[in-house]
């Protein structure tokens, strides 16, 4: 039997980021839960009923309920509601009770300084299918306003292979994990706020891929990175030369997992239980890194290996939308202009 949906209407403002909206609607709902009476009576409100995250997270705030469901938000809603009421804890079910955000009735801390502390992994954030990404880059602005600034999924970290074009600029590496059924809005929001922070790259940033293999082997996934570079090698020219086996991303699969700078790394899935792709060079711009993105969905996807042929010609074995042919075709003709009669000068990510 369906349980009727109770929204609990808050008193709020529309928001200019996800981040901000978030952030309000986790102070408001603490603020009703205080002052609300009927919080008194439990078997009044159900919280599993609430869904209304996605919602939310596009910021777009007035009548709405607070989210919860099989989400990491769940867990920071619980304590909402046990902070403001004594007997909550009473109406959980005693396998649940023993929980770490059960037991904290304090009450809550800011809503992103408690997601931001969460380890940056898709377990941690409840993602069922989960793309990552590692973008390298450098800006004037210091860790703590990149921090600020960037949405709760993306962290930033140091980077000792980054060099940097002026000595006041920050060499900086930005981690993100996105669910992937939300990956696009996602990605567009986190490269619109690092442009706006002024986030450059050069020769020696690259782009980096996690895709989630939780539910697969070992020996499954060493398969998979086999096939894989031998797809990724042969597309090679889709890449700027200076990305091409050089010392961080080298062709070939390290079996041992010992060595993680490879252009298929199959290193990451003893430590991250991920496949990581390190060939593309770096870039901010929203289009190519989603490009890249589904280029490589695919080629995980396909269960043969590639003919031989030349770059072109093994793009032509991929069973690629006739924009997306376009767009790799336009990328090839722009970094390997030699083999065009066209000789201008390449225009790349680097360049950026």
């Amino acid at each position: 039997m369906k349980t009727k949906r109770r929204d609990i209407k808050l008193n709020t403002e529309p928001q200019p980021t996800a981040a901000d909206a978030l952030a309000q609607i986790y102070n408001a709902a603490y603020a009703h839960a205080q002052t609300n009476p009927s919080f008194q009576h439990p078997a009044t409100f159900n919280i599993r009923t609430i869904r209304v995250y996605d919602q939310i997270e596009a910021g777009s705030l007035g009548f709405v309920g607070i989210p919860t469901g099989c989400s990491h938000f769940e867990k920071l809603i619980r304590g909402i509601i046990g902070a403001a009421h004594k007997n909550y804890i009473d109406n959980i079910k005693p396998s649940v009770q023993s929980r770490r955000y059960c037991r904290d009735l304090s009450p809550p801390k800011p809503f992103l300084e408690r997601m931001k502390r969460l380890t940056l992994t898709p377990a941690a954030f409840h993602y069922e299918k989960a793309i990552g990404l590692e973008l390298e880059g450098f800006t004037t602005h210091t860790f703590k306003e990149i921090e600020t600034a960037i949405p709760y999924f993306a962290r930033v970290v140091g980077d000792g292979s980054i060099r940097t074009n002026n000595p006041e600029e920050n060499a900086a590496e930005i981690k993100a994990v996105f669910p992937r059924g939300t990956l696009e809005p996602r990605l567009y929001q986190l490269t619109k706020t690092l442009r706006t922070l002024g986030m450059k790259c050069n020769k020696s940033c690259g782009l980096h891929v996690h895709f989630d293999m939780r539910n697969r082997t070992a020996e499954e996934v060493l398969r998979l990175a086999k096939r894989a570079d031998k797809w990724v090698k042969a597309l090679a020219e889709l890449v700027p030369v200076s990305r091409r086996d050089q010392h961080y991303c080298k062709f070939g699969i390290s079996a041992s997992g010992h060595d993680r700078y490879r252009a298929v790394n199959f290193a990451a899935y003893h430590k991250y239980k991920t496949l990581e792709i390190r060939l593309h060079s770096a870039t901010f711009d929203y289009a190519k890194i989603l490009s890249w993105i589904r280029l490589c969905e695919l080629i995980l996807a396909i269960r043969y290996n590639p003919k031989e042929a030349d770059c072109l010609g093994t793009l032509g074995q991929l069973p690629l939308m006739d924009y997306e042919a376009s767009y790799w075709k336009a990328r090839h003709r722009a970094i390997n202009p030699n083999q065009y009669n066209n000789t201008a000068g390449s225009q790349t990510e680097e360049n950026e």
